[in-house]
């Protein structure tokens, strides 16, 4: 009767770490993708701000 608890137990044990992980992990993912465009729109806007300026001389 243990064994069957304490497995029981163990199996709920690693479920919980299961979707703990697949949520940080899609955290992670959503902050990745927010940084990237962070990243390619400020690049974006900087090249056309220079291109502007240069257009200018």
């Amino acid at each position: 009767m243990f064994g069957f608890r304490r497995r029981r137990d163990v199996a709920r044990e690693i479920a919980q770490l299961t979707e703990s992980r697949r949520e940080i992990v899609a955290a992670f993912e959503i902050e990745r993708r927010r940084i990237e465009r962070d990243l390619h729109d400020g690049a974006q806007q900087y090249i056309v701000a220079t291109g502007m300026a240069l257009g200018e001389m």
